[in-house]
């Protein structure tokens, strides 16, 4: 099949999580033989990319020095290996594109829509969350420094092109389509909706290593991802007399006097933290293997990516319970609504206590191997068989 992804043309820079999708979606059909080209929407029209897709295997030594460290924190510089050169890489042109070409074309996001793309045979179309939506209804409340209404708005135009011209939709978990469902019922017209789960299902790596009580947050200088609440909690655990290890991945998503407050507001409390605030994919898959505790009691999520790549590694999460977050946490007993810090503070304390060998979770291969069982089922391909007769 010839297959068309129609993407931002930034898409490799901004949004993370799409950008993660988007690479996955394109590896996933590219090894299974089909052929895939890439455009993006410019002055009302498509515009052709030349899509580089990097397969060599060669690695190259890289060095990594936290952006920041608290007082008490050892000094540290992680060495990593990595793939030379980015997996994924694109050249526009001013070249058109014509849809009718190609036998399926994936719009990568529902924002794209609100440019004015034409209506497209043969299409399929990706939802990832409704946050801005949930946000604009006041559903959920947290501070936010986007255009909420503007972006709620974009959201809504999308799902409107979705449900009048695609033949399928996907959502990349239940708790999304769920939500798709009870803010767009209409959506229920859509001929083909469906879940798939975009991760790889067949990784299988070695038991996480275990260190000295270390606690992993990744992208969590966040107002979603309920920092403050982590804040609490970390706090509640050293006025045990804990000496805690925390190490940070990812950029802010607030103002940097908020997130600087929080860093060290957790250094007065004693903590040895370390900031890693541009991180390459190298140092965060190194972390996870070198870390005791994933930390992740996000407010709300789309599909919750770090759970997936940390139980790939065979690092156990403690999560919160709401949207997907317990959808793709293997281990139930460690999930916790957000309002329940309390027993997430229980789960910290057990880890500090050197317990996690006796405790009843599923850590190291064990949790890889359960990993892969669920994503057996929950990750179905962007191409699916019993749905190829409505693209005809």
């Amino acid at each position: 099949m010839k297959i068309l992804f129609i993407v931002e043309s930034d898409f490799l820079e901004d949004h993370v999580g799409v950008r993660r999708v988007i690479t996955h979606y394109v590896k996933q059909l590219g090894e299974a033989g089909h052929t895939i080209a890439i455009a993006a929407i410019q002055d009302g029209g498509l515009v052709a990319g030349e899509l580089t897709v990097n397969t060599s295997s060669q690695t190259q030594a890289l060095s990594h020095t936290p952006y920041w460290s608290s007082s008490s924190a050892e000094k540290i510089q992680v060495r990593t290996q990595a793939a030379v050169g980015a997996p994924l890489s694109v050249k526009w042109s001013h070249q058109a594109v014509n849809t009718d070409h190609f036998d399926l074309c994936v719009i990568t996001t529902p924002w794209l829509c609100a440019k004015g793309l034409p209506p497209i045979k043969n299409s399929i179309g990706i939802v990832y969350d409704l946050v801005p939506n949930l946000l604009a209804l006041e559903c959920l409340r947290f501070p936010s420094h986007m255009e909420i209404y503007k972006f709620a708005h974009e959201h809504n135009i999308g799902f409107k092109y979705y449900i009048d011209h695609c033949q399928q939709v996907l959502c990349i978990s239940e708790s999304t389509r769920n939500d798709l469902l009870r803010l767009c019922p209409d959506a229920a017209r859509i001929p083909h909706l469906f879940v798939d789960v975009p991760f790889p299902k067949a990784r299988r790596t070695s038991h996480a290593q275990t260190s000295d009580g270390s606690i992993l947050l990744v992208n969590a200088l966040d107002w979603r991802k309920n920092f403050k609440g982590i804040e609490r909690m970390l706090t509640k655990v050293a006025d045990q007399g804990k000496g805690l290890s925390i190490t940070v991945i990812g950029r802010e998503r607030m103002p940097l006097k908020y997130a600087m407050h929080f860093l060290r507001s957790l250094e007065a409390k004693g903590m040895a933290v370390n900031w890693f605030r541009d991180a390459e994919e190298s140092l965060l898959q190194h972390m996870y293997h070198s870390s005791d505790m994933l930390l992740f009691p996000s407010l709300y999520e789309g599909l919750g990516l770090p759970i997936l790549e940390a139980q790939a590694s065979g690092l156990p999460v403690i999560s919160s319970s709401n949207s997907s977050c317990k959808e793709v946490n293997m281990n139930p007993s460690l999930t916790f609504d957000t309002s329940d810090e309390a027993g997430m503070v229980n789960a910290l304390m057990s880890l500090t206590q050197r317990a996690t060998n006796q405790a009843p979770w599923l850590r190291g291969t064990a949790l890889t191997d359960a990993q892969i069982a669920y994503l057996s089922t929950a990750s179905q391909g962007i191409v699916r068989p019993q749905a190829m007769s409505l693209l005809n």
